[in-house]
């Protein structure tokens, strides 16, 4: 098993979700605090987007900042500082919050693991067909048996969820591809280099964002 940089990606991912952490808890508390940390959150992005991106291709660049901005609107959208509903909106995002590091880490080990066949080798070399189908299969059948195990849901509610998290997962995959492949375009590894083992922030936002976009998109449809 080749895990070089695992210790180094832990210590740093426990400080980071540690940070964040404390947002959501202070957010719980003082709800100003969330969006003042989002707008912080997107500053830092957007930052480091035209940061690797610069003197490069100004469309695709504006494209991408589009995107980020959008992601983290999306993030303002689910939660309401003034509605009575907002502990339950801060549940909902908390879900969405973790759900993009666990298909980050299913996809990371499913990789590692497993090996086999490359999924994108021209966009990004590291990532396989074992790892995108553990972060897009795997993390949903968990889910499933989860609701099984510890809920009274019907099957069919059962099975409806599991279809909607295993399209926020595929979504996931789908921000951090996208990522990769601009990554690709603008000539750089990572979008940082302040989080070591992780690259920037927004290496490690992507999928959340992706899943926020894609929570956003299917509230449109069914409502």
């Amino acid at each position: 098993m080749n895990f070089p940089d695992l210790r180094v990606r832990l210590i740093t991912g426990m400080i980071l979700w540690a940070v964040l952490g404390l947002w959501i808890c202070y957010s719980m508390k003082i709800p100003m605090v969330f969006p003042i940390g989002l707008s912080i959150m997107a500053s830092i992005c957007l930052y480091e987007w035209f940061r690797m991106g610069a003197g490069k291709s100004i469309p695709l660049r504006m494209a991408g900042a589009t995107i980020i901005g959008f992601g983290f609107w999306t993030c303002h959208c689910m939660v309401d500082i003034h509605s009575r509903h907002y502990y339950t909106q801060i549940a909902i995002f908390i879900c969405v919050l973790l759900l993009g590091p666990i298909t980050d880490t299913a996809a990371y080990f499913g990789g590692r693991l497993m090996g086999g066949p490359k999924l994108c080798p021209a966009i990004s070399p590291s990532k396989t067909w074992a790892g995108f189908l553990s972060a897009v299969a795997l993390v949903p059948m968990l889910a499933f048996l989860y609701l099984y195990r510890f809920t009274w849901f019907s099957l069919p509610d059962m099975v409806s969820y599991t279809l909607f998290v295993a399209f926020l997962c595929l979504a996931a995959q789908t921000g951090d591809l996208l990522e990769s492949w601009a990554k690709r375009k603008f000539g750089v590894k990572d979008s940082g280099s302040w989080l070591p083992g992780h690259g920037g922030l927004l290496d490690r936002l992507d999928s959340i964002l992706a899943i926020a976009i894609a929570v956003f998109l299917l509230q449109g449809c069914i409502g």
